[in-house]
């Protein structure tokens, strides 16, 4: 049984939806938390400090994300994708990969290229399940 990388995905809050982002990772096997804020994501990184990556919309990298990213300065291990622009390289910590599409399937493909392993038992595992259950 594989492990599954752990994604925080920040994403605008809209009424009455779920983010396509998170609904394309989760389809992927991945496992999705959500934040609506960067402040929201900071209380969740210090309480679920395990997970994989933090994926950020460029344009809420504001002055209300300083607490977040001196979190994740101090958690080098969790890896920072940012989604579109907006991202200023004085920011307090770089990003690991950019996104520059907001395109779901792009974030996807740039995630399993900065997780190859985890991404290979995935789907080597989903394989097997296929195998098992025609």
């Amino acid at each position: 049984m594989p492990i599954r990388p752990c994604f925080l995905v920040i994403d605008s809050e809209h009424a009455s939806s779920i983010s396509t982002r998170k609904l394309v990772l989760e389809t992927a096997k991945y496992n999705v938390m959500t934040a609506y804020s960067c402040e929201e994501a900071d209380v969740l990184l210090q309480k679920f400090s395990k997970v994989s990556a933090v994926v950020i919309n460029g344009i809420t990298l504001d002055g209300r994300a300083v607490p977040l990213l001196q979190t994740l300065r101090d958690l080098p291990e969790v890896k920072l994708v940012v989604v579109g622009d907006g991202f200023t390289p004085e920011d307090t910590r770089q990003p690991d990969v950019m996104v520059k599409s907001f395109a779901p399937p792009k974030l996807l493909k740039a995630l399993q290229r900065l997780f190859p392993a985890e991404t290979r038992e995935l789907l080597d595992h989903e394989e097997e399940l296929e195998r098992e259950n025609p």
